[in-house]
């Protein structure tokens, strides 16, 4: 998958089956994550021609940075916020796109369509350390963990620890779950797309160099380091394993292994 290409057919006509089999794939996606979110984590660049997958709580703050830099590169004066939302980004979404335009973007050899993953365990625990465990500032995350625990407003400074905060995972439908901790496969629409580049945080550096050469574009030259988000998780992350975690997240997350080939 991570290297191969989807034959389109060129001589196929608007109106049959196949020219809106693409359209299909992206309303099964939209039904999935709802089309806010959806469109928010596809960034479609028409003047390079890819589609950037981007998965929360894997590098996405500085891969969305640099990339934006990467689009903008001929107006610098451009700006961004890190995080802009739909209606801020630089990137077109495909919401904004006529269908025969789209069609390309999302199954098009003209196309090119990546994303970045990360070990399941380490990216729980990464959104565990910077939105879950903190007392002093409850996010949207927070919120909706502590709320499934039965915590009520005069227990939002109280500790969620990192075996409850993976209980009530295990008791949130995916498709409810916030996108911080939502299966990467689902986020990416990995059985949906055809991701021809796949990387990886725990190889970021060397991947950032495939990266370039898969888009032809010097990706690096625009890299931007942002480590307020940082947490450790990726070095650490292995401390942390228990059997009983181990099984939990085995048992959530079977997609994102199976699909990215990780394991313990």
């Amino acid at each position: 998958m991570s290297e191969s290409h989807q034959k389109i057919d060129t001589v196929e006509q608007p109106g049959s089956p196949s020219h809106w089999s693409s359209i299909s794939k992206l309303d099964k996606h939209y039904k999935r994550l709802g089309s806010t979110l959806a469109n928010a984590l596809m960034h479609i660049s028409l003047k390079d021609n890819y589609i950037y997958f981007k998965i929360p709580k894997v590098a996405s703050s500085t891969l969305s940075k640099s990339l934006s830099l990467l689009e903008t590169r001929d107006y610098p004066d451009i700006k961004q916020a890190p995080h802009p939302g739909v209606a801020g980004s630089v990137f077109v979404k495909p919401f904004q796109l006529p269908v025969d335009d789209l069609k390309p973007a999302l199954v098009g050899d003209d196309f090119k369509r990546f994303v970045f993953v990360r070990h399941p365990f380490s990216r729980l625990l990464s959104a565990y350390l910077h939105y879950i465990q903190p007392t002093d500032d409850e996010r949207p995350s927070r919120r909706q963990v502590r709320t499934f625990l039965g915590r009520g407003q005069d227990q939002i400074t109280d500790v969620i620890s990192f075996d409850d905060f993976l209980q009530v995972l295990a008791d949130i439908p995916k498709r409810k779950m916030d996108q911080h901790f939502r299966p990467q496969a689902m986020l990416a629409g990995i059985d949906l797309f055809d991701h021809q580049f796949i990387g990886r945080i725990e190889n970021m550096d060397e991947d950032l160099v495939r990266l370039s050469d898969f888009l032809g574009l010097r990706v690096t030259d625009y890299m931007s380091v942002r480590t307020q988000h940082k947490t450790g998780a990726t070095e650490s992350w292995r401390s942390e394993v228990t059997p009983e975690r181990k099984k939990i997240v085995e048992r959530l997350f079977s997609k994102d292994f199976e699909a990215f080939g990780y394991d313990f």
